[in-house]
């Protein structure tokens, strides 16, 4: 019988609700001969994760455990890997509870590993015990979807807010399935809460991911997480003038150097920002004509193209620029792209793509409001040429007075919508915006004294789509809920 030993080693002990509990498990041959046996890489399904909580229920998985959850098949394998150990060699595999299992609820639980490869060869770790507190999420935003659309995890960022200040986090989750969380990490603390935009990327893995906000009025912070790296201290990048904002998202690019554009409230100045790491950030001017005071879209290519979108005094005329990352043009200055046959309230883009001539296209959706007949039109149009490809109309019974609060792209390029009326409540409008209704979360149940719970702004609510690669395509709701813990559900 080989005689092995496994210890587990836990970075912390204590988490809030939802966090990453990020282990390593180290087995080691304590006999006096080599010996042959599975290795712990996740293929081999040799070590398990077991979580006991207060009431003695035990749950357990291994790391293959994650495709499940999402509802994708366990590939299938030949031959599975083995190592082996020289007497005193130990093999060390780092591991994740939170994609494993999936989020534990607050309490105390007692972590175990354990390893086994057959009867003759097995080992059960130490016990470590941990304490989950409940969460107290300030803020959330997630980033656009990656250029690598259907392979990359989604990331947001979120704030939790404790005694000390606010925890900035990054969240993961499957593109697959967006109920499930990849990992959630806490990065740093912040003075105070601020809206801080995650950064998509067009590589998977991202060399590098950032997040960006600004502070105090004239300072753009960023962090940067290098790929398989401890996050770098956050920098401070003066803005090139004061009150401008973050629009749209940042971008990372495939040699880790962060994008992002910015503007101030009345859209007559923006700038697009270069910041590398090492190296003092840039600043390539934009010249908006009109102003951008309407709605606006930001997009970052797959080949490192920025696509900017945006309407002006005029609601009809939708104007852009289109520059590539590594030569942009300086000033960047837009065009009128197309005049769409109503007013427009909102603005998304993507990239079509040609089977056949293996292309790609860029773009736009345009939401139209006909007022007087109170209609809702979209309109497609190919940027390259500026022609109209198709046009929808619905009927926007009661939907007057609802705002664009964010719009989805999903990978079959049908677009969905997170509405707001002036109460604040939330609003779901599917591609068809048929079915568009109010985001019910609780039925009233008057017999109960329960009251109708509405989704809310306040709720920091967001819709993303499930990729294409999966089986649970559609779109997802994620919202704070009871001002503790996320919840996402399909919508």
């Amino acid at each position: 019988m080989a005689k092995l030993s496994l210890d587990l080693f836990l970075e912390k002990q204590e988490f809030v609700h939802g966090e990453s509990i990020r282990f390593v498990a180290t087995l080691t041959n304590r006999g006096a001969a080599p010996v042959t046996i599975l290795s712990l890489q996740r293929l081999s399904r040799a070590l398990r994760i077991v979580v006991t909580d207060a009431d003695g229920k035990e749950r357990s998985a291994d790391a293959l455990n994650l495709l499940g959850r999402e509802g994708m098949p366990a590939p299938h394998v030949r031959a599975f890997p083995e190592i082996t150990l020289a007497p005193g060699q130990k093999a060390k595999e780092p591991g994740d509870v939170l994609p494993w299992l999936g989020e534990l609820e607050p309490g105390t639980y007692t972590i175990t590993a354990s390893y086994s490869h057959d009867p003759n060869a097995f080992a059960d770790s130490n016990p470590a015990t941990i304490t989950v507190k409940a969460a107290s999420p300030a803020m959330a935003a997630a980033s656009l979807p990656s250029a690598v659309f259907a392979r990359a995890p989604r990331l947001s960022s979120w704030q939790n807010r404790g005694a000390k200040g606010f925890t900035l986090f990054l969240l993961a989750t499957s593109p697959n399935d967006p109920t499930v969380a990849l990992a959630n990490r806490p990065l740093t603390t912040l003075t105070g809460e601020f809206e801080v935009y995650p950064a998509s990327a067009n590589a998977n893995p991202a060399a590098a991911d950032y997040l960006v906000w600004i502070e105090g009025g004239n300072t753009l912070r960023s962090l940067r997480l290098p790929a398989e790296a401890a996050p770098d201290a956050p920098v401070k990048v003066p803005l090139p003038t004061p009150g401008l904002s973050v629009i749209g998202r940042p971008f990372s690019d495939e040699s880790g150097v962060m994008w992002t554009v910015l503007a101030d409230a009345e859209g007559t100045r923006a700038t697009l920002v270069k910041l590398a790491p090492g190296l003092p950030a840039s600043a390539t001017p934009i010249n908006p004509t009109p102003p951008m005071s309407g709605a606006t879209e930001i997009q970052w290519t797959r080949d490192e193209q920025l696509i900017l979108l945006w309407t002006g005094e005029n609601p009809r005329e939708i104007h852009g620029a289109l520059t590539a990352l590594k030569a942009p043009a300086n000033p960047l200055t837009g065009r009128r792209l197309f005049t769409a046959p109503q007013p427009v309230i909102d603005l998304k883009s993507y990239m079509h793509y040609d089977q056949q001539r293996e292309t790609y296209t860029p773009m736009c959706i345009a939401l139209c409001r006909n007022e007087a007949l109170d209609l809702f039109l979209t309109v497609r149009v190919n940027l390259a040429t500026g022609a109209m490809v198709s046009k929808e109309e619905f009927i926007a019974d009661g939907m007057g007075e609802l705002t664009v609060l964010q719009a989805e792209v999903d990978g079959d390029n049908l677009v969905a919508y997170l509405m707001t009326d002036p109460d604040g409540n939330v609003h779901y409008a599917p591609p068809d915006l048929a079915d568009t209704a109010p985001v019910i979360l609780v039925d009233a149940m008057p017999h109960l004294d329960i009251p109708e719970v509405p989704l809310t702004t306040k709720m920091y609510p967001l819709l993303l789509a499930a990729g294409r690669l999966g089986n649970r395509p559609g779109f997802y709701l994620r919202y704070i809920e009871e001002g503790t813990h996320f919840s996402t559900k399909k919508m």
